[in-house]
């Protein structure tokens, strides 16, 4: 079998209020060490348009504001081990830098699209933030085997941002952990000819991040 491979592969994205298509590119090498073991490194490149602010923006601001592409450049490397029982054990080191981000225009303070996706809001924007993320996920799947099946990922990670004012901050989802569980039991009714299987999914995450209310500021205005 083959020790090495390499994937190459673009795809476009264009939006209608956009002003030009934008290419995604995706490249991988992966490396067969043998036949349990494997690591592969893969970089990508992808753009994408936040509609719901564009245009709120095209609206408050009279066509002002030119819609531009969030771009995102992501890096990670992935070790694979498969065990005899055919359980999976996955390792990915991941880094991705954001740029291109919508932020305030005119003046200087925290608002980035990164952490608002649910709100409105009219304000002027200009695309000049940035954000990175960085983590490690570790991921184990045990396949059906004496009726039990399971799957255990654990994701350490970062994610900070910097918005008009250029100061570093950690994102609204920067909850830095989250540990999934998913299994379930399955077995066969043979006067029914039937299966059946219960299951269940437990995930523990740290919390989202938020801007505190200053009582005594909101108090006097």
């Amino acid at each position: 079998s083959k020790k090495f491979a390499i994937e190459l592969a673009v795809k476009m994205s264009m939006v209608n209020d956009a002003s030009k298509a934008q290419p995604n590119y995706l490249g991988k090498i992966i490396f067969k060490i043998n036949e349990a073991n494997q690591l592969q490194y893969a970089a990508n490149m992808t753009s994408q348009l936040i509609e719901k602010f564009v245009s709120q923006n095209m609206e408050s601001q009279r066509n002002d504001f030119q819609p531009s592409f969030n771009n995102s450049l992501n890096h990670s490397i992935i070790f694979a081990h498969l065990f005899k029982n055919n359980a999976l054990l996955k390792t990915e080191l991941y880094y991705q830098q954001l740029n291109n981000i919508a932020v305030s225009a005119g003046i200087k303070n925290s608002f980035s699209t990164l952490n608002d996706f649910e709100t409105s809001t009219t304000q002027p924007f200009v695309n000049t933030g940035t954000g990175t993320n960085y983590g490690v996920n570790i991921n184990y799947m045990h396949p059906l085997s004496n009726h039990f099946y399971y799957m255990i990922s654990v994701s350490v990670f970062d994610a900070k941002y910097k918005s008009s004012d250029n100061i570093e901050r950690h994102t609204r989802y920067a909850n830095n952990h989250t540990t999934n569980f998913a299994g379930g039991y399955e077995w066969k009714n043979k006067k029914a000819n039937k299966i059946f299987g219960i299951s269940a999914h437990a995930l523990y995450a740290g919390g989202m991040r938020y801007t505190p209310i200053d009582i005594d500021q909101s108090e006097l205005a």
